[in-house]
């Protein structure tokens, strides 16, 4: 055959250069591979013409860039030009600044020279400095001291199990940086205002950590972050674009320029399967940058708002691309840059101009049109980041920060979209200004697709009404109405497509998604058969769109853009084509094994898999053997038909057969008769092993009480009580989840297979001054011996059934159950039991009672409120002030007014938290806050919307403005008959007398209440000594609970729900009488 004498000129350099035949096999050709030779090949320029190779090619820097599709044109990095001094890097093609020449060395020391045809702006050699950077040594420092204020995880790094590097060690073997250094130092001296803005960074240097040596990876992701990084969120022509804006702006701040490179580092390591290399280099700018943001935010000197905020968002990016999300740590972040905006007032600086100023501090605080308008569209990009993070279950504290003023959100975003006429000035071409123009309308539509994501991620962190759904159902379809014309554009198929059409497609994509997302969150406990009506049409829309997407030339930034889409569109068609051709399409490798394990738990129950466990495993948190089944239970007969490993085939009636013929001896409970319609069998035996279990360890117990009684602390800061519950499981065996949903001083403990799931919650925070008081020493002491009876003794009888143990944080604050069950940690549970301490009482004439199994305690709402008025001279123009004191005094008064009208179990608090201290000047704020309490949520809700009306009335008549701002809501109890009846019946063979409900409603409140709305729960209640008079919440109750009496009770009260853990998982008539009767109570309430 002809082909077969031809001479061939394209084998490696290694065979070509021993004149032997090469079989051009790549990336390493048979003969290398069979000699172990280095295989190395010619790069495009070294193959042109007829040249043959004399002697071994210099070694050139591992390219670690994508292929870049760029306004029609192919790029890759590697393509490479000789030139007398060495390799070249040519970026000629590239539309980026224009530089004469810069050197630099690769990992084995050859020079390596950039030598760009551009030359029209007369650029410095230098402009590309990084700096000098060195491997930096403190690392894991903290700030200083003196900085105050927030401070989030450092701990922000890739996680383990990376990918091999693909471009060689950051590092060498001896663990020191690469002597890979741009020799020219750059100057700290230049500036760069936003005057002086141009296209390109051909008078500047980039400033990094003088401490700081770098290797080309930094150069190379400078180069990435320049072409490639903005084209994955926008559109626009990269040379004019924000991005450049930033990085000439912030160019001489190492913060910002670290973070910069993080961010670029990190979306390109993850884009290469998370390189370990790569995402190293990420690891060590981000905590370098992380340090300076802490300081800078904290900082007492004026801060640039500018480049804080502009190393938020790149620090937003770099978190959100780690292949596990840190949710707290995101979570922290959003707290933080929210409060940083708060305290300077960034949002009301930003929405308004000189014109619309109220007062002279007003005035001078306004900034300057161009600083304005850059600071907008910041805020704007990190809202955006923030929504994102929303729907990933974290964050979501500046999203509605700023949803809550919709008017000040919108003159912030309009304010956004001018900021690069004012940037580039005279520079910026006409052309770019009409293209800005013609996509106003798409950009605006793509804001408020983005607010109506932020109101759905609101609804998720509460129990979910059907009211939510109604109202934003509603505003989905006014904007689809509204915005006929521009989803009408997706549907024209002309190619090739504009600007406009381009930004029409993915936007109103991501519109569709927010149609999927709304009825996934509102609705996650239907059979998977064929979308429902109500979202094939979107379903529909994101394919067709993507399909068309895909065929044009930008494929990769397109791909990149409708990642969020497809997945959500992945995980709710039933078409088995579309499944493996969305799998195909998402190339972040975090989201394709999300999609790939949320089908298969869907495939295997044939039920949709809930958002919360939706949202773990889009952040990379695999659940466990015990954790897949975050599924809604559906009985027939009571077999659970759906949950195939949450409800063993065998367990049934047959099931507690089993048990019997590992225990013989039996006792009979009569008075659980009524419960179940037949006698109950509890087994001697298994309190036997019960008890057995808890008496080898009660000193060890009583120690771990201790300890957390000995070292109170507040809500979410309990890091002594976490750590210790968690190590003393861990020495016995267990695995323990740490920090756990995201929140710090929360755990998880999952132990057994099969059948049902039972949670006990531990509850460890203290109050304020006083310590203990309100005994959750004893909550956590109680649950933990149920947690390890009941798990001891299924295992030593073999018996199927998995029980939970949930450490459940600052329950006197802000509902650390709530923010638990937000995140999905009581998916799937069966039923949830606890105990609280109380002093000893008497109920209804029964003295010295041991306890009570049911109290009804009530829903309570907490209210904040900021009053704003004007400052006066008190004496010498008081008439011109607005008193805000007066506000909160005449809110107060209302409120007073109110109280006759209340019922006997409603209660209000109300406190003035903070007031301009000065007595001769009118006050111009007040801050207040109040609660509410009722007996059932409904009549909560009509209370506080009394205590609203009277706090906006106050408002009115002093002529103040109010923001008033509802935290979680603490439901009321609802109480299950039959938990009350067996938890009575179990402490009566421990000798106690417990009554089975109180007789009276008690005004305090628990998240437990929360968590009673959402499955079977008891919170049940056990005295313990004290002095007459004593209650919880005082002094003396703190010491109650740390003496040695209160720990047996403790005790005997967990080996109680332990038995009652034991009923649940094993007697299904009894198990289906719970259910009844939450059923029945929850309708009621």
């Amino acid at each position: 055959m002809q082909h077969l004498l031809t001479r061939r000129r394209s084998g490696c350099l290694t065979c070509r250069s021993k004149k032997v035949k090469c079989d051009e096999q790549r990336p390493m050709c048979g003969r290398c591979r069979r000699l172990a030779l280095k295989c190395e090949w010619a790069t495009l320029s070294q193959s042109r013409g007829r040249d043959k190779v004399r002697s071994k090619a210099r070694p050139s820097p591992k390219n670690i860039l994508p292929n870049i599709q760029y306004a029609g044109l192919a790029f890759h990095a590697s393509n490479a030009r000789r030139t007398s001094s060495g390799s070249t890097l040519d970026v000629a093609d590239l539309p980026t600044e224009n530089i004469r020449e810069l050197t630099l060395y690769d990992e084995a020391g050859t020079t390596v020279v950039w030598d760009d045809r551009y030359q029209e702006l007369e650029s410095s050699a230098d402009f590309l400095d990084i700096g000098n950077f060195a491997d930096q040594g403190n690392f894991n420092e903290r700030p200083s001291e003196s900085s105050t204020g927030f401070l989030f995880p450092l701990d922000v790094g890739p996680q383990p199990l990376l990918a091999p590097s693909t471009f060689g060690s950051y590092e060498d073997e001896d663990g020191q940086p690469l002597e890979s250094l741009i020799p020219v130092a750059w100057l700290s001296t230049l500036t760069s205002p936003l005057k002086n803005l141009s296209p390109g960074l051909s008078t500047q240097n980039i400033a990094l950590s003088p401490s700081f040596t770098q290797t080309i990876t930094e150069l190379q992701a400078l180069q990435y972050y320049r072409t490639h990084f903005p084209t994955l969120a926008v559109t626009k022509n990269v040379l004019w674009s924000t991005h450049m804006v930033i990085l000439r702006h912030g160019s001489q701040n190492p913060m910002v320029m670290h973070l910069l490179l993080a961010a670029s580092l990190m979306n390109l390591g993850a884009s290469q399967k998370y390189d370990a290399n790569i995402c190293s280099a990420a690891q060590k700018h981000s905590k370098a940058g992380v340090h300076m943001l802490i300081d800078s935010m904290n900082s007492t000197a004026e801060p640039d708002h500018i480049d804080i905020l502009a190393a938020c968002f790149f620090l937003y990016k770099y978190m959100a691309e780690q292949k596990i999300i840190n949710l707290h740590a995101m979570t922290e972040l959003s707290r933080a840059v929210c409060d940083y905006i708060k305290r300077h007032d960034l949002d009301k600086l930003c929405a308004k101009s000189l014109a619309s100023s109220i007062s002279s501090r007003e005035v001078t605080a306004c900034l300057r049109r161009d600083k304005q308008e850059c600071l907008a569209r910041l805020l704007v990009w990190i809202f955006y980041e923030d929504v994102a993070a929303g729907v990933r279950g974290s964050g979501g504290f500046l999203a509605s920060h700023l949803r809550a003023e919709p008017e000040q959100a919108r003159e912030i975003y309009q304010h956004s979209t001018t900021i690069l006429e004012s940037a580039w000035g005279g520079e910026y071409p006409e052309h770019e200004i009409l293209d800005d123009v013609e996509n106003v309308p798409i950009l605006q539509f793509l804001y408020e697709v983005m607010t109506i994501y932020t109101e759905v991620n609101e609804a998720c962190r509460s129990p979910l009404l059907p009211s939510d759904a109604d109202r934003i159902e509603a505003k989905i379809l006014k904007l689809n109405e509204r915005s006929r014309f521009l989803i009408r554009l997706t549907t024209i198929t002309t190619q090739p497509r504009s600007r406009l059409m381009i930004n029409a497609d993915y936007m109103v994509s991501y519109f569709h998604a927010l149609r999927i997302y709304k009825f996934r969150c509102f609705h996650n406990d239907g059979l998977i058969a064929t979308a429902p009506p109500e979202i094939q049409p979107s379903l529909g829309a994101i394919l067709q769109i993507a399909q068309r997407s895909f065929s044009a030339k930008q494929e990769d930034q397109m791909v990149e853009r409708f990642q969020w889409p497809l997945f959500i569109a992945g995980i709710e068609t039933s078409d088995g084509i579309h499944k493996e051709w969305i799998r195909s399409k998402l190339k972040k490798a975090r989201l394709s094994r999300a999609l790939k394990r949320i089908l298969e738990i869907q495939d295997n129950t044939g039920r949709r898999a809930s958002m919360p466990l939706v949202r773990r495993i889009m952040c990379g948190d695999e659940p466990n053997a015990a954790e897949h089944q975050l599924l809604p239970s559906v009985e027939v007969d009571g077999n659970d038909i759906l949950n195939h490993t949450h409800a063993s085939p065998t367990l049934q009636t047959s099931h507690f057969e089993d048990v019997k013929l590992k225990s013989s001896l039996y006792t009979m409970a009569p008075d659980l008769n009524n419960v179940v319609g037949d006698s109950v069998p509890i087994a001697s035996s298994i309190r036997a092993e019960v008890d057995a279990a808890i008496n080898t360890l009660n000193q060890r117990l009583r120690e771990v009480n201790r300890k957390i009684w000995e070292n109170p602390e507040l809500g979410d800061h309990e890091f002594v009580a976490h750590d210790t519950l968690c190590s003393f499981l861990e020495e016995l065996g267990y695995a323990v989840k740490r920090s756990a949903y995201g929140r710090p001083t929360a755990f998880e403990v999952l132990s057994g297979s099969g059948g049902r799931l039972v949670n006990f919650n531990a509850e460890y925070d203290a109050l304020p001054d006083i310590g203990h008081a309100c005994g959750h020493n004893l909550i956590a002491t109680s649950s933990l011996t149920a947690f390890l009876a009941l798990t001891m003794s299924l295992k030593t009888m073999g018996v199927p059934g998995r029980v939970q143990l949930l450490g459940t944080p600052d329950e006197e604050g802000d509902g650390g159950k709530v923010k638990l069950l937000n995140a999905g940690a009581f998916e799937g549970v069966d039923a949830s039991l606890m105990a609280h301490p109380t002093a000893g009482f008497h109920d209804n004439g029964r003295p010295d009672l041991d306890g009570v199994a049911g109290v009804r305690m009530v829903a309570r709402q907490y209210i904040g409120a900021e009053y704003r008025g004007k400052n006066a001279h008190a004496g010498g123009n008081p008439w011109a002030g607005v008193n805000a004191l007066d506000s909160f005094v005449a809110a107060y008064n209302n409120i007073s007014l109110l109280r006759q009208q209340m019922a006997p179990d409603e209660r209000i608090h109300n406190v003035l938290l903070n007031s301009e201290q000065t007595v001769n000047v009118i006050p111009a704020y007040a801050k207040a806050a109040y609660q509410t309490r009722s007996s059932t949520l409904k009549g909560l809700t009509i209370l506080t919307e009394k205590v609203t009306n009277c706090i906006k009335a106050a408002a009115l008549a002093t002529g103040c403005e109010v923001k008033i701002q509802n935290d979680a809501y603490y439901a009321d109890i609802v109480l299950n008959d039959t938990l009350c009846d067996i938890y009575k019946s179990h402490l009566a063979g421990y000798g106690q007398t417990v009554a089975k409900t109180a007789s009276e409603i008690a005004t305090a409140s628990t998240d437990q209440g929360n968590v009673s709305h959402k499955i079977p729960a008891l919170h049940a209640v056990f005295a313990i000594p004290t002095e007459p008079g004593v209650k919880p919440h005082n002094a003396a109750f703190a010491a109650a609970v740390g003496t040695d009496i209160a720990h047996e009770k403790a005790l005997v009260v967990g080996k109680a729900l332990a038995l009652v853990g034991f009923d649940i998982l094993t007697q299904d008539k009894m198990y289906a009488a719970v259910k009844a009767d939450w059923e029945r109570e929850k309708a009621t309430s």
